[in-house]
């Protein structure tokens, strides 16, 4: 590395670590604001839940968890300096960098989408609101992530092969069924299901109606007013976590030859998160440990595809 480089590698590892901080420290509050493990569940949720009654940038005095609240509005601040900085000198010294600065710029996209949808956090009663908030944390942290091997390692300028694409697809795999993920828990859909496969039958005016962004949850009387569409909502996430496994079990036999002990561990981490999500009690600290495995899936599948660009 020469010496912008350098500069360059250090601010990225200072927003990765910020926005690793950040996702953990938001899921927390975010799941600790759900009634997440009541009695009995999953209905408790319906009037359990904590809402804010004035979401947005305030933070009330009698918020449970104001001092979290605080501190992540501390770290996003930071961050998003910290992305500016890294945005303007992988452009201004592009020239003297390995790689293209559209890493830095997506970053500095993502947070300025996440300071916005942040205007109107946390509402409760808007799932897209959790949708984007999840999702886009995550994705940025992935994003980071892969600046940062691409500085310490810049890839090799030769095409694109199946294995590539195929790691490359995993990515946004992987990132579908976080969104998804965000879905079921913005909804309350969590453990509405029997079990892992067992959500019944399933119309596809249901299914429609799942999957609209514009949906919004209903309060009356102190009681959230759950749809009939939430079986659905948890259906499709687990669908698409069994399509991930079987992506993943391809992509782990393409990339044994080459990169075997992450593809392994890749594979094992992924199989790890729907056990987790099929045996697990609904508790806030299972929850969280579920959120934070999937990040830590995303981390993994990054640094596949980062491998495979050697």
């Amino acid at each position: 590395m020469n010496t912008i480089e350098r500069r360059v590698f250090a601010l990225s590892i200072i927003a990765l670590t910020l926005i690793l901080s950040m996702a953990c420290l938001s899921a927390y509050i975010r799941l600790a604001s759900s009634s997440i493990g009541c009695l009995p569940w999953p209905d408790c949720q319906a009037s359990n839940y904590a809402i804010d009654p004035e979401p947005g940038i305030t933070i009330t005095a009698d918020d449970d968890n104001r001092g979290l609240r605080l501190l992540h509005r501390l770290m996003a601040s930071t961050f998003a300096i910290v992305a500016t900085l890294l945005m303007l000198t992988s452009i201004w010294y592009r020239q003297q960098i390995h790689i293209r600065p559209t890493l830095a710029i997506l970053c500095f996209a993502l947070t300025i989408l996440l300071a916005l949808v942040g205007i109107n956090t946390p509402n409760i009663l808007l799932p897209a609101i959790t949708l984007v908030n999840l999702t886009g944390g995550m994705l940025t942290t992935g994003i980071v992530w892969l600046l940062v091997l691409q500085l310490r390692n810049p890839p090799a300028n030769s095409p694109m092969t199946p294995r590539r694409w195929l790691n490359l697809a995993n990515i946004g795999l992987v990132t579908i069924v976080i969104a998804s993920g965000a879905w079921v828990s913005g909804n309350f859909a969590a453990g509405t299901c029997a079990d892992f496969l067992g959500c019944g039958p399933l119309s596809v005016e249901q299914i429609a109606d799942a999957f609209n962004i514009n949906r919004e949850l209903v309060e009356s009387d102190g009681r959230l007013l759950f749809s009939d569409v939430r079986p659905s909502i948890e259906w499709g996430h687990h669908f698409l976590a069994i399509l991930l496994c079987i992506s993943l079990i391809v992509s782990a036999t393409l990339n044994y030859e080459n990169t075997g002990k992450t593809a392994i561990s890749t594979l094992t981490i992924a199989i790890g998160l729907v056990a987790l999500g099929i045996l697990e009690e609904p508790t806030l600290l299972s929850a969280w440990i579920h959120n934070f495995w999937s990040l830590l899936l995303l981390l993994a599948v990054v640094y596949q595809y980062a491998s495979s660009q050697d």
